[in-house]
């Protein structure tokens, strides 16, 4: 701006500060901050707001406390955003328990945590406290939404928490929230890496049911699988690669198609060899 003999002004002081603190770079926030009040800039909440994310970011807590006392002193309220760039940060250094502080803190004030809040502390916390912080959220009329759930599905196959993953899952119809496309991928997806595929082609086939598309490279995965253990899908044996699920759930659409797939494929293989022997 100054090549061009353009002063910078408020707004863009406020934007630079921003910009420098949501990627960490304290020296140049403060440098930037320092600046504007030479300038005459009379720095707002936004301003204030990004102090406090990267001075907590960069574990500054008393200096990030005296920009919360500053702004108070100087008039303006603390808002959402505010206590947001504390407990962001504190939760992301896995700080908990002064996250937790603050978020109490928040509250007690009357200001109402917002979806980003419980997302910050849902990305971190244990299943049970997940259960907790998903009761709450819906207490403050604040949730839970279908992208909780994905993100806390796709963290707990993550963790290899696979029975956490599945408990959220059917914490999700309860809270009358709709499986979408990407829900029943990332429950698919994560209990083949699980080696759960017999699980896994049950969702699928719920998911197809449902009347979303089928996936061509899951469908080989399937067939693959199931030719590779050809022999113990011969048959009409109890299934015993993994535990069964319940009567509510115990769909084997797919689960018949693919093992006759597998089971035409063999007998096929034979009848080629037989041929072979014959002439």
């Amino acid at each position: 701006m100054s090549n061009y003999c353009i002063t910078p002004d408020g707004t863009s002081y406020t934007l630079m500060v921003s910009c420098f603190a949501k990627v960490g770079n304290l020296f140049d926030t403060l440098r930037v901050y320092d600046e504007m009040k030479k300038r005459g800039w009379c720095p707002g909440i936004t301003v204030y707001n990004s102090l406090i994310y990267v001075l907590t970011k960069e574990n500054c807590m008393k200096d990030a406390q005296n920009i919360f006392s500053k702004i108070i002193d100087e008039g303006l309220q603390p808002n959402n955003e505010t206590y947001n760039n504390m407990i962001v940060p504190l939760c992301e250094s896995r700080k908990l328990d002064e996250a937790r502080m603050v978020l109490e803190d928040m509250m007690l004030k009357g200001i109402v945590p917002t979806i980003l809040t419980y997302h910050t502390f849902l990305s971190q916390e244990s299943i049970d406290e997940t259960l907790k912080l998903l009761r709450k959220m819906k207490e403050d009329d604040c949730g839970p939404k279908s992208e909780t759930f994905l993100m806390l599905i796709v963290r707990f196959f993550q963790l290899n928490e696979p029975g956490n993953a599945l408990k959220l899952w059917n914490e999700m119809k309860r809270y009358g929230v709709s499986p979408s496309y990407s829900h029943y991928m990332s429950v698919i997806q994560g209990l083949i890496k699980q080696g759960c595929m017999e699980r896994a082609l049950e969702y699928y086939d719920e998911m197809k049911e449902t009347g979303f598309a089928s996936d061509p490279k899951l469908e080989r995965e399937f067939k693959t699988f199931l030719l590779a253990n050809r022999d113990h899908w011969r048959g009409a044996g109890k299934y015993n690669i993994i535990p069964q699920r319940s009567k509510h759930f115990a769909r084997r659409t797919s689960l018949t198609k693919f093992r006759c797939e597998a089971q035409e494929i063999s007998q096929l293989e034979a009848e080629s060899a037989l041929g072979g022997l014959h002439s």
